[in-house]
């Protein structure tokens, strides 16, 4: 008799299959059990081990204290997003396709000047301009022989041009802000913010010959539209030269309902307990009442005991951390 077309043939069959689609779950469970173990045995050691490999990247790289300081800042976190645990970001062979773009887009960073511990100094920083506020704002700081920092925005009408280069030429800081201010395109990938970034550079250069050195993210270096790109978005600018600069103390212009009375409460309320100030404030059309209290925020600091220096890339920054 026939093995093969057999009854016990077919028995033979049947029972092979059956026993198969039994035992290849197992199989596949125990296979994703096994290399489950050993992605969490190698990220205990990158845990354990993350500080050394941050100093043998720093010192390959030559890379600052500022951005040593910052980079551990992120990595040190317990509370990293497993999105941005990305074993590339650990090896010196990292590279990206926007690295490659926009070979003009660098800057030479200068050296920290760093303050005593008991000064009392104090950053007034403008955003989203120029505006029709703007000469306002320039005006009541002429009054006072203070300098500050302007985060500007892409305007090309014929004011905001003379702005522009009055800013410069009245010795304040003309720095970038944002291209579009449109958090959603600009925070889609690092390549679309260097594309935002660049645009405005290349117009302030080419309007003033200045090159700006510093910069502000919109929304603050860390926040809900650049979560998942922040940590590369900021070594990338970093990487070419730039330093971004967030705030310690606002003026809670930006609130719809803003008064005279609610910035001074902000700023008064902000002030406490720092010695450095970084103080937001915003210089638009809809922001007039940020212009008109200008003098009594100064005049408060200065009640306070600050004094006021200009920011500029000697400034070592205030920023933002993953846990704030």
């Amino acid at each position: 008799m026939h093995y093969f077309g057999s009854v016990k043939f077919y028995k033979h069959l049947i029972f092979s299959v059956i026993f198969l689609f039994l035992i290849i779950p197992y199989i596949i469970s125990l296979y994703f059990v096994i290399q489950n173990a050993r992605l969490k045995d190698k990220l205990v050691y990158f845990q354990d081990n993350k500080i050394d490999y941050i100093n043998s990247y720093i010192e390959s790289k030559n890379i600052n204290n500022f951005i040593k300081n910052k980079v551990e800042d992120i990595l040190v976190s317990e509370t990293i997003p497993e999105s941005v645990l990305n074993e590339n970001l650990l090896t010196n062979n990292t590279s990206f396709s926007y690295q490659n773009k926009y070979n003009e887009l660098y800057v030479e960073r200068d050296e920290f000047v760093l303050l005593n511990d008991n000064d009392k100094v104090a950053y007034l920083t403008f955003d989203d301009g120029p505006s029709d506020v703007t000469w306002d704002v320039l005006n009541t700081l002429e009054d006072y022989g203070i300098y500050a920092a302007f985060f500007v925005t892409y305007k090309d009408d014929a004011e905001s041009l003379e702005i522009y280069k009055e800013i410069v030429n009245r010795g304040h800081t003309l720095a970038i802000h944002s291209s579009s201010h449109n958090y959603k395109e600009i925070y889609n990938s690092v390549d679309d913010f260097l594309e935002d970034f660049n645009k405005l550079f290349v117009h302030i250069y080419n309007i003033t010959g200045i090159k700006p050195k510093i910069f502000r993210f919109p929304g603050g270096s860390i926040n809900p539209y650049n979560y998942n790109i922040y940590i590369q978005l900021h070594a990338e600018m970093l990487r070419r030269g730039f330093i971004f600069y967030d705030w310690n103390v606002s003026s809670g212009d930006a609130d719809y309902s803003v008064t005279k009375d609610s910035i001074i409460k902000s700023v008064t309320e902000s002030l406490e307990g720092k010695n450095k100030a970084i103080v937001l404030m915003h210089d638009s059309a809809k922001k007039k009442t940020t212009a008109a209290t200008l003098s009594e925020v100064i005049e408060l600091i200065k009640n306070k005991g600050y004094r006021f220096e200009k920011l500029d890339n000697t400034v070592y920054p205030i920023t933002f951390s993953y846990t704030n």
